[in-house]
């Protein structure tokens, strides 16, 4: 099982939305491969300096991008 993985330090303070909804993507695409287990999480804490923009969409695309169907 793995768990976290989105970059806390480049991708979510400093991306745009959009590198943040890629991101997500790609590890759910990588680490959730195959239905092995993975919890999506930013890898470690949310830095203060985070847009709300950012995280917000962090989680609309784990739920929208990371159901099984």
């Amino acid at each position: 099982m793995f768990h976290g993985g989105l970059d806390n330090q480049q991708t979510l303070p400093h991306g745009s939305p959009a590198d943040v909804r890629a991101e997500v993507r790609q590890l759910i695409d990588v680490l959730g491969a195959g239905r092995t287990g993975y919890v999506f999480a930013p890898c470690h804490s949310i830095q203060p300096v985070t847009p709300l923009e950012n995280i917000e969409a962090m989680y609309d695309e784990a739920w929208r991008y990371g159901s099984y169907s």
